[in-house]
């Protein structure tokens, strides 16, 4: 098991358990850079599982995992009950790294979201785990003191840890850690320097990667400012990318004209500290620009570079410019189930509730009107992009 069973000195405990230099270097082997830390409470554990966060808004795009709709709500008594109401699960590819430095994968894990309390919780992190962490069982928690979850994603799957010491024992010394945006209960700790980061894409892209030719699985970037397709052999229209705008000092569009013109191997950065490899997922576009750029799939949220957020897109298709949850307004009032239930609606399916529609800034559709604020055509304010309900 991950931690020793049995009533064990202090000694024995520290023998047996993986050194914390190990550990991260076994994060970053894997590929993971963005470590999240909880200490952990009694209750904590397989049965009652492990409080995370007040709403999966930022886990769901940081784990990526499988979001889909869970067992109905039987809560009558709480604020915001909904009986009937489906919890949301979001399954994750969870891989346990055990106290020798192996992995061990725990198929059943995911994040519940119970909407009336609201909090979202892990569960099912040590069914059909053939070596899951001893000390998150509630029938163990005797044999432990204080204990720390890890956890990481490298883009594809989670990777965590327990450090758990003897009865006694205090929280471990982890350095490095500060405050996570994601949740009031996480602590983050970054491991490695993504200071060169650029200079390594370049020399993987030329030394790693297959010659410009040798795959049918490529993407080319035309001049900024010139919007005629180039074809090529995929069944994609090749991707077309609009003109940067200048940022001061080195500008972005100074280094997109260092990659633009010839093809490039469809490649994903993982942040792994070895650069890219190939890719041939249907992200591979949006993918490659940013690996060419030196940012990894596990980047932190925010703009990609230098406060702008890079996307790539087929000719003639509708682009998403934002992540469209707002952080301010009714939506971030209400949060979004009770948003749905008051602006949405019903899908086609006759279940679900859908806020969509096409906006354009400055032209009113069903009584809303886009309005965007800024300088130039540069957002400089996280405020700068609002959908505006006109009055009744």
């Amino acid at each position: 098991m991950s931690e020793q069973r049995g009533d064990v000195s202090r000694e024995e405990f520290a023998r047996r358990a993986l050194p914390k230099t190990v550990l991260f270097d076994g994060f970053r082997r894997r590929g993971v850079r963005r470590l999240f830390v909880k200490h952990l409470a009694p209750n904590d554990n397989d049965k009652n599982q492990i409080y995370i966060a007040p709403s999966l808004d930022g886990m769901a795009n940081l784990l990526r995992g499988r979001l889909s709709e869970g067992s109905e709500s039987t809560s009558s008594t709480r604020v915001g009950s909904s009986p009937g109401r489906p919890k949301m699960v979001l399954h994750l590819d969870w891989v346990w790294i055990t106290a020798d430095d192996r992995d061990a994968t725990a198929p059943n894990t995911k994040l519940i979201y119970y909407f009336q309390y609201p909090e979202v919780r892990l569960s099912g992190f040590l069914s059909g785990c053939t070596d899951p962490p001893d000390s998150l069982r509630r029938t163990q928690l005797g044999r432990y003191g204080r204990r720390t979850l890890l956890f990481g994603t490298n883009g594809e799957c989670v990777f965590g840890h327990v450090i758990a010491g003897p009865p006694g024992s205090g929280i471990p010394d982890i350095p490095g850690l500060s405050p996570s945006p994601v949740s009031t209960v996480l602590l983050e700790a970054h491991l490695g320097d993504n200071a060169s980061r650029e200079e390594v894409v370049r020399r993987d892209l030329k030394t790693v990667l297959p010659p410009v030719g040798g795959e049918t699985n490529q993407k080319h970037l035309p001049v900024p400012g010139d919007e005629t397709p180039v074809e090529d052999n995929a069944d994609e229209a090749p991707t077309v990318l609009p003109k940067p705008q200048l940022v001061g000092g080195e500008t972005v569009e100074e280094r997109l004209r260092e990659l633009i013109g010839p093809w490039h191997p469809c490649v994903v950065l993982r942040d792994d500290g070895v650069g890219p490899v190939p890719f041939t997922g249907p992200q591979r576009a949006g993918f490659t620009l940013e690996a060419l750029l030196g940012i990894a799939v596990n980047a932190t949220p925010g703009p990609d570079i230098e406060g702008w957020e890079l996307k790539t897109f087929r000719f003639s298709t509708m682009v998403t410019l934002m992540t469209p949850v707002a952080d301010g307004g009714r939506e971030k009032t209400l949060g979004m189930r009770r948003f749905l239930e008051r602006h949405g609606r019903e899908g086609r399916d006759g279940e679900s509730l859908r806020f969509t529609g096409r906006y354009r800034v400055g032209s009113t559709v069903q009584g809303r009107t886009l309005e965007l604020e800024g300088t130039g055509s540069h957002i400089l304010e996280k405020t700068g992009v609002a959908l505006v309900e006109s009055d009744p």
